[in-house]
């Protein structure tokens, strides 16, 4: 939603002179965070640059040269000075802390011309730190209704509103079990949707594997409990690449040449009759789309996802399997 939000007030004609979209996370570095919103606020508005990927060579590089090397102070002073008396649009998304909020507040002047910050996070003894003017408010988001968690449902699983008569008592006790979570109805739709036959049975099934015991947990609790159903749905072949993210770190952006060309180099994808060792690693890639548990982050002019990233909780889940089946060794904490 906050990337949404922000892609819509993007462009030439935008209400904002400059602006910037950046991660937090639970493992930051107030350092990054800087360096990251300078690089984005001084390209033009009209071509910013993707959230958290960096920026390319723009008008103020002269000024910038050298900043890996500044400390926090000289940060701070720099972001201040190119964003004073400008109308400004930052994202501070996913914040975990209040440490990390008053880490770079400081560094946001309030020149009272109609700037704004948008924060997200799922603390909301942080939400109300950063309301520290009279003029601030915090927003909780609300679960879907039914009405919208069936359309979601179905038009991710149809591609309309309209379910099979068959189907109708079932999907409503599936869409039970996700509690109005925008991401829970998305990866379960996503995996009926990759079955060839949308069977009553297999539907029952699936509904089954949830337990009882989820419309009773907490909405974490439940969201894990559903995307840990998305990953084991997996076949073999599939869980072998999905696991091979686990390496990435919380909230990074992916590019998916990148990811394709390790899977090959590691010899987790083979060639088939017909199709290049890179064509199969391809169709492997769009069936973690099509099943809605990869984020596409940025995409082409013809559609084609260029970066991604795995939800946070996902990244939780994946990280524990590849530990337990000893695919990867986790040393120090994964940032």
């Amino acid at each position: 939603l906050a990337m949404t939000t922000y892609q819509s007030l993007s462009g030439r004609n935008g209400p904002f002179q400059c602006q910037a979209f950046v991660t937090v996370s639970q493992s930051f570095d107030v350092k990054v965070l800087m360096r990251d919103i300078l690089l984005q606020i001084t390209q033009p508005v009209n071509q910013p640059s993707s959230p958290s990927t960096g920026a390319g060579k723009g008008p103020m590089e002269g000024l910038l040269k050298g900043m890996e090397t500044w400390n926090v102070v000289q940060l701070a002073r720099i972001l201040r000075q190119q964003l004073d008396n400008k109308r400004y649009l930052i994202v501070l998304d996913d914040i975990w802390s209040m440490n990390a909020w008053e880490g770079i507040r400081f560094s946001l002047p309030d020149s009272n011309n109609g700037s704004r910050i948008v924060v997200t996070t799922r603390i909301r003894a942080v939400a109300h730190t950063c309301c520290f003017h009279e003029y601030d408010r915090a927003y909780e988001i609300k679960p879907l209704t039914d009405c919208e968690s069936r359309d979601l449902f179905f038009k991710r699983i149809f591609g309309s509103s309209i379910c099979p008569e068959h189907l109708e008592d079932i999907s409503a006790k599936i869409l039970g079990k996700c509690g109005g979570t925008p991401l829970s109805i998305v990866s379960i739709a996503g995996l009926l949707a990759s079955k060839p036959v949308q069977s009553k049975d297999l539907w029952e099934k699936i509904y089954s594997s949830l337990g009882s015991e989820i419309e009773t947990n907490p909405s974490l609790d439940r969201l894990k409990k559903i995307l840990e159903l998305s990953y084991n749905d997996l076949p073999y072949h599939l869980k072998t690449c999905f696991l091979y993210l686990s390496i990435y770190p919380e909230d990074h952006n992916i590019r998916r040449k990148t990811i394709l060309r390790r899977w090959i180099a590691e010899r987790f994808v083979t060639g088939k009759r017909g199709l290049s060792v890179f064509e199969v690693a391809e169709s492997y890639f769009d069936e973690f789309i099509n099943r809605s548990i990869i984020q596409p982050v940025t995409t082409s002019f013809t559609g084609k996802v260029k970066t991604f990233r795995v939800h946070d909780v996902m990244l939780e889940i994946i990280v524990s399997k590849s530990i337990e089946d000893n695919f990867i060794t986790l040393v120090g904490e994964q940032n």
